[in-house]
């Protein structure tokens, strides 16, 4: 196996610096009533997002929504 290596690593790119984002993102499409849906979960937004849309990312256990760089919901379960 080291010897695999040995002829790889000249090859190999160092990481990167920034995280690697592992979590699925969608983007959704506030609906008239200010909810939306992602996957089996349902979260109501600010009245203001309506027809806008925001970036979900469903975790094991939460939910976080973005409109641009700032969250403005988490929701757990």
């Amino acid at each position: 196996m080291s010897e695999y290596l040995t002829v790889e690593r000249p090859t190999l790119q160092p990481l990167p610096d920034e995280p690697f984002e592992t979590r699925r993102l969608f983007s959704l499409r506030v609906n008239r009533f200010s909810q939306i849906n992602v996957r089996t979960k349902r979260c109501s937004l600010p009245v203001r997002l309506i027809g806008r849309t925001v970036r979900a990312m469903p975790h094991a256990s939460e939910l976080a929504v973005y409109d641009g760089q700032q969250e403005i919901a988490r929701m757990n379960d």
